[in-house]
């Protein structure tokens, strides 16, 4: 990790990182640097995500509670709203909080957007969502619907999860959400999870997934990562994703959609 050379910046995270039995909701970050860009410029690390974040954390990561030595298992502990929100804190000290980038709308008209992250990221913490329950070392809620069958036992998503999940996210993101969901799941209608069969999401009803899709969306604190904007053209809206490497440098070429 890189020496503190500059002042460090305080910020409260969304959820927080168990040590010793307590949730530590306090970090501190210090600004990229040249080296830290040049990095996370290195191709088999910006096609990944998981990997421009841990690369990111590792330098500008200073403290979270009463930890000051950032070590990977450190990184991999944090929640996914966590990694996200840090990521997008850096950001905003190091190149400020515009985010700009040119889209293309399905009518063919080309958009150059500027997404202000202080203004138009909403955050939610692990208390705004009230589902959440805190147990030691967990945090996890619950997917109900009597008319679906549903009644499950979900925890929150961390680095060590992210990390499982990142070689399909680009090749089938469907099928990287289903092993997101796998990982995190605890307990389905009672039956503990290993009990049930390593593709059990493939075996649900549409009906299903797109319930625990909505459920876990709404249960994830952290920064939403989707922004509206409107075709000066056509008018319709446009959702755009963003990533890690989306918005770690000045400017984007493409956007997504």
């Amino acid at each position: 990790m890189l020496e503190q050379t500059v002042e460090s910046v305080r910020i409260t995270l969304p959820c927080g990182l168990f040590h010793e039995d307590k949730l530590h909701k306090d970090a501190e970050i210090i600004p990229m640097t040249g080296k830290v860009r040049k990095l996370i410029a290195r191709p088999e690390v910006r096609q990944n995500p998981a990997k421009v974040i841990d690369t990111l954390l590792s330098e500008c990561l200073y403290s979270v509670g009463p930890i000051t030595r950032i070590r990977r298992d450190v990184i991999d502990r944090l929640f996914l709203g966590d990694r996200d929100f840090l990521i997008m804190e850096i950001r905003k000290i190091s190149l400020g909080k515009i985010v700009t980038a040119q889209l293309q709308c399905s009518c063919g008209a080309k958009l150059a957007v500027a997404i202000d992250l202080e203004r138009e990221v909403p955050i939610k913490t692990v208390e705004s969502v009230k589902d959440l329950k805190i147990d030691e070392n967990s945090i996890t809620f619950v997917v109900e619907n009597e008319e679906l069958n549903i009644n499950a036992v979900f925890r929150l998503p961390t680095g060590v999860d992210q990390h499982a999940i990142a070689p399909l996210y680009r090749k089938n993101p469907i099928a990287a959400n289903y092993a997101l969901y796998q990982l995190c799941l605890l307990e389905w209608n009672g039956k503990p999870k290993n009990e049930l069969l390593p593709e059990f999401f493939d075996t649900l009803s549409l009906r299903v997934i797109d319930h625990i899709d909505e459920i876990f969306m709404e249960n994830m604190p952290g920064p939403d990562m989707r922004v509206p904007v409107d075709c000066i053209e056509c008018g319709n809206e446009l959702m755009v994703s963003m990533e890690s490497s989306d918005f770690l440098f000045r400017t984007q070429k493409t956007g997504r959609t």
